[in-house]
């Protein structure tokens, strides 16, 4: 029986080692891989909006395309009216 408990102490103190963070001396520097991005500028970015806007009709309605990004959506917890209007006028200006 003691040679059982030898080795699972052996097995506990080889697992404590792995799991020990390295020393500043065993860290080695910093190396970009080949498959990684280096910067913001390598990540594609969509060309358009994936959501359709929310618009004014000609009456000067304003509709908000249930689909348009979620945000939008009063209904569900997402901008006010007032604010979704106030933003689309800024932007025509």
């Amino acid at each position: 029986m003691g040679q059982y408990l030898e080795l699972a102490q052996k097995a506990l103190e080889e697992k404590r080692r792995s799991c020990e963070s390295p020393s500043p001396k065993q860290l080695l520097p910093y190396q970009k891989e080949e498959n990684q991005i280096s910067s913001d500028s390598d990540i594609p970015r969509p060309i358009a909006s994936v959501y359709p806007e929310p618009y004014f009709r000609e009456n000067g309605s304003l509709v908000i395309p249930s689909n348009s990004n979620p945000r939008y959506h009063w209904w569900n917890g997402g901008m006010l009216i007032e604010e979704t209007i106030a933003e689309l006028k800024s932007r025509k200006r």
